[in-house]
């Protein structure tokens, strides 16, 4: 069994509710995996409610967050779980999805041509974030078609607001 639930929008009573589902799942042999995304942004006492549930491993815990978990999640919940710390990844790794991007049907499916120094500052924007090469590629795209014209340097320095570049002053936002 998955559930998920975000931080931003669930509270103790979803998660409460999570948690007598998976007791009840757990009568029957089923062990739930309970992701939640944006884990940070739970309250000390939401993060407490999952406690004993993770403890007595009614729930399997998965949990993401984009800030430094030893300063944004309770220490009785940081002790029972395993920290993964996803890295940044490659110039070529990032070049590797925007290209999948820009050739895969479920992406542009080639229905836009896109320069090859367009594809080198997507990677070099996105700093090892595939999901902001992604979005900087999907709102070039869009300003392309509409102008009819290729996704180059231009249409990327025209469409991508500087503003959404994440600047890590702390050097922690990858977590």
């Amino acid at each position: 069994r998955f559930e998920a639930l975000s931080a931003l929008s669930a509270g103790v009573k979803e998660v409460r509710a999570v948690i007598e589902n998976s007791r009840k799942a757990l009568l029957h042999g089923e062990q739930t995996v309970l992701f939640i995304d944006e884990v940070h942004r739970f309250s000390k006492t939401q993060q407490d409610a999952l406690l004993s549930a993770v403890e007595h491993r009614v729930v399997l815990l998965v949990a993401a967050t984009t800030e430094n978990p030893s300063f944004s999640v309770v220490a009785p919940l940081l002790s029972r779980s395993l920290i993964l710390q996803l890295r940044p990844l490659t110039a070529e790794d990032t070049r590797a999805v925007v290209q999948r991007a820009i050739d895969d049907p479920r992406g542009l499916g080639r229905a836009v041509a896109v320069a090859p120094e367009a594809v080198d500052l997507l990677v070099q924007l996105a700093a090892g974030d595939a999901r902001r090469a992604l979005t900087a590629l999907e709102v070039a795209a869009e300003a392309a078609q509409a102008a009819g014209e290729l996704v180059s340097v231009q249409t990327i320095e025209r469409s991508v607001d500087k503003a959404a570049v994440r600047y890590d002053r702390d050097g922690d936002q990858h977590y």
